[in-house]
């Protein structure tokens, strides 16, 4: 165990970069971590008093460079969650004790008991850090505790009829509604297509707003047939940088034409703010975020295209899932189970 001294431990840099390269102040209260994440740390003055406030923002920043931006903020929720139940008793707060723990721990049931055991292991990191703030007699009650885990697949397994997924008849109702849509030009190629990968890929926002228009192969079969393959990112692998890994995932000749089309419509939307930036097109997303690239277009092409290699040209994780909400609510597709319309989310 690494001990320090937190009245005498080296100040904040100014600058940090989060695994996913995105610098911040680890000093301030907001760090952006990735085009999808942002710590919100303004609670951590209102709630914690010195050793606890340096030692939480030490450990922070070591998961913000250390892990995804998405455990990260996870961690920094569950953190949040604990420090307002123990201030909300005992007002601000210097140390995290094994007493503090055994009595949040007594709020929680078997659907929430997961919020503590997420931050087993953060906790024991930080101590292991010695970044100062938590009891080191926190670490063999949390090895004592088996802490249940998340309750997954619940709406799978009870087969709700508004959480779970689709039943046939409403996958297919949805697949045909959105096709009369699209040929009636209502719905716009865009979307028609983002709602077509999700159906047809099963991958989450953040893998579809990662996707370049690079990532299509297309090829003729034997019989003359087109094929289409689409290359998505892989998530949520630990030690993996962004779109370091990729996985091909075939599309029907249907799907993979439609997303030719919104490729060629992409570069064309480009190449009309800049034809000086053919070299660029490759690395256009699939899912532009526009106002970006048209910032982006005002400066040298070597700069340009050294900014399309990175994350800042692609749309949010949280601006196609709303998304795909708004476009099927759009469809107004009824369902058979519920007499009401088809309510969708991603991880339906």
């Amino acid at each position: 165990m690494t001990n320090r001294n937190p009245s005498t431990a080296t100040p904040l840099a100014s600058i940090a970069t989060s695994r996913d390269g995105f610098e911040f102040d680890p000093t301030t209260r907001h760090w952006r971590l990735s085009r999808d994440n942002t710590l919100l740390l303004h609670w951590m003055g209102r709630l914690l008093d010195e050793p606890l406030h340096t030692g939480a923002r030490r450990a922070l920043l070591h998961y913000a460079e250390t892990y995804s931006a998405a455990h990260t903020s996870n961690m920094a929720e569950r953190l949040h969650a604990l420090l307002s139940f123990i201030s909300r008793n005992d007002g601000r707060q210097s140390r995290i004790t094994p007493h503090m723990l055994i009595n949040y721990r007594a709020t929680l049931d078997r659907t929430t008991e997961h919020y503590l055991g997420a931050l087993k292991g953060f906790l024991k990191r930080w101590v292991e850090l010695g970044y100062g703030g938590v009891d080191p007699e926190v670490v063999p009650l949390l090895d004592g505790w088996r802490l249940k885990g998340n309750v997954k697949g619940l709406a799978v397994r009870t087969r709700s009829p508004s959480e779970g997924p689709l039943s046939v008849l409403e996958y297919e109702a949805l697949q045909q509604r959105l096709l009369d849509a699209y040929e009636l030009s209502d719905v716009t190629l865009d979307d028609f297509v983002l709602v077509m990968l999700f159906m047809a890929t099963g991958r989450r926002p953040a893998q579809l707003a990662d996707l370049k228009g690079l990532d299509l192969i297309e090829a003729q079969s034997s019989d003359g047939l087109r094929e289409f393959v689409v290359r998505v990112p892989r998530r949520k692998q630990r030690g993996i940088g962004w779109r370091m890994e990729l996985k091909p995932v075939g599309l029907t000749p249907e799907i993979g034409a439609a997303v030719r089309a919104l490729i060629e419509k992409n570069e064309a939307r480009l190449s009309a703010l800049r034809p000086d930036l053919f070299v660029a097109l490759k690395e256009l997303p699939l899912f532009p975020a526009w106002h970006t690239v048209t910032q982006m277009a005002k400066r040298s092409s070597p700069a340009f295209s050294r900014l399309m290699e990175g994350e800042a040209p692609h749309v949010t994780a949280a601006e196609l899932r709303l998304r795909l909400v708004s476009t099927v609510a759009s469809l107004s597709v009824p369902s058979e189970r519920t007499g009401g319309c088809i309510r969708v989310f991603p991880t339906r």
